[in-house]
Parts: structure tokens; C-alpha cells; sequence
């Protein structure tokens, strides 16, 4: 599988947690042919490369860099909103609390 670009593989393997299998990112054609018994093709084998991708970055970015990209591209709204929250505790800012708590 490939990626259009860095972006489009971040919020795919982000977005890998809240996908399903009834709708999901269907681009794959509906008819494959010869599918070898045990073989891993189409959606299912896009979804497992998200997966794999998702588990790559989540290991290999620290903590903090972790919560910025899942408060920038993430498509699950309370993990989002829990690593934006995060983000504003850990973070000084000369902006008063009030403000703070709308933004996030």
C-alpha cells in the first residue's frame, strides 16, 4: 500500500482505532482475483499496515511528541480532546485559564 503523502499515512494510522469493518476506507476493488487461502488483501491488508504504522509511531515518538500529533491529526474526538488537555497542563502559557479551557 502506499501513502499520497506523510500526512495522509498520520491520520490514516490515527484514524486506524475508530475504523470498522462495515464501512471504513473502501478504495479497494470489490473483486480480487485468485485470493489465496489465508492471503491478506485489500481493505483488510490496509487496515492491518494503519495498524502497524499507528504502533510504530506511538513506540518511537516520546510522550510529549506523541500528544501533539494525536491533538493535531486524530479523528477519535476524546482522545483528541484528552491529549489537548494534556498538552495545556504541561505546557506554560502567558494566556489566563479561562482561555485555556475554551480552547480545548
Amino acid at each position: 500500500m502506499k501513502y499520497q503523502s506523510v500526512l495522509a499515512a498520520v491520520v490514516r494510522a490515527l484514524a486506524a482505532e475508530t475504523i470498522n469493518r462495515t464501512g471504513g476506507c473502501d478504495f479497494e476493488p470489490k473483486v480480487q482475483a485468485a485470493k489465496q487461502k489465508g492471503a491478506i488483501l485489500g481493505k483488510e491488508a490496509a487496515f492491518l499496515i494503519d495498524c502497524m504504522v499507528f504502533s510504530r509511531l506511538h513506540k518511537s515518538l516520546s510522550a510529549s511528541h506523541w500528544r501533539q500529533l494525536v491533538a493535531k491529526y486524530s479523528t477519535h474526538v476524546d482522545r483528541k480532546h484528552a491529549a489537548i488537555e494534556e498538552l495545556t497542563r504541561t505546557c506554560r502559557s502567558p494566556a489566563p485559564d479561562r482561555f485555556r479551557q475554551c480552547a480545548s
